[in-house]
């Protein structure tokens, strides 16, 4: 019987998973070191989340329709 190994993560998800840090270490820099205003830190950090979040979103999307061989659900 052969085992149930993870699969690999998509480059993709990788890449979704450092832009995360990035923005994390963005954020705390900007927040915490900074003398810049609110107004101008708080767009930049969740203009940054969301591009990671979009990342890992496409990441997993796309391991999902390559673990389906390709096929799409409807």
């Amino acid at each position: 019987m052969k085992a149930n190994r993870p699969r690999p993560l998509n480059p993709i998800t990788c890449l979704g998973l450092v832009f995360l840090a990035v923005a994390n270490i963005v954020t705390f820099i900007l927040t915490r070191h900074t003398s810049l205003s609110e107004h101008v830190v708080d767009p930049l950090a969740g203009f940054l989340q969301g591009v990671a979040i979009a990342t890992l979103l496409l990441g997993v999307y796309r391991q999902t329709r390559a673990a389906n061989g390709g096929t799409r659900c409807v």
